[in-house]
């Protein structure tokens, strides 16, 4: 199974939580999409999730999960970045305030600048980790702003750690798809496929 590691952490693993119940063994692991179908077609996978939708013959693909991205800073952030400014001259401000991103390509960031703003941001990222969680933390430390997907920090935005700066009036978001072994005779991978598209409901 695979998916990115956040996702798998907040979402996918709780939901399977008590699958030592039905002797069915979870073993994780991470890659490119191309890599890992190539991977599934082999049968080394028997699912893995992907934000590009795959069309490949007899591939079944299905949508999971809509992840909100959100625009995401400390409250001395906040205070230097009004909404009533960001509105206005967003992309001008925001080139001038340390982006954080899990890569160089920033590609959560490019999606909501594209979304958001009509344009990709100017300045390169600051900080780049490879996991959100530490460029959620990093945030929370005064480092910078970033744009995560919003289950990542839902908690963090209820207590006021952090602050979602700006919200569009259409939010940018990132589709997540379920890519199982498509073979019938494999009854655990539909059951797993089964269970998690029905937790997805009220994710």
């Amino acid at each position: 199974m695979n998916a990115p590691s956040e996702f798998l952490g907040a979402k996918v693993l709780p939901a399977l939580a008590d699958l030592h119940g039905e002797q069915i063994q979870l073993r994780i692991k991470l890659g490119q999409p191309e890599t890992l179908l190539g991977e599934l077609q082999a049968g080394a996978l028997d699912m893995f999730f992907s934000i590009v939708r795959l069309s490949r013959p007899g591939l079944e693909t299905t949508a999971l999960y809509l992840e909100e991205l959100v625009l995401v800073g400390n409250s001395y952030w906040s205070s230097k970045l009004p909404t009533k400014q960001l509105t206005t001259k967003g992309p001008e401000l925001l080139s001038q305030t340390p982006l954080l991103a899990y890569s160089e390509e920033s590609p959560l960031i490019r999606r909501f600048w594209r979304k958001t703003f009509g344009k990709v941001p100017e300045a390169t990222a600051t900080l780049v980790s490879p996991d959100l969680r530490a460029v959620v933390q990093s945030a929370k430390a005064d480092a910078g702003v970033t744009v995560v997907p919003r289950y990542l920090v839902e908690n963090e935005l209820k207590s006021g750690e952090l602050i979602e700066l700006y919200k569009a009036a259409k939010p940018s978001v990132n589709q997540l798809y379920l890519v199982p072994q498509s073979k019938k005779s494999y009854a655990r991978v539909a059951y797993v496929r089964d269970r998690l598209l029905r937790a997805s409901t009220s994710w």
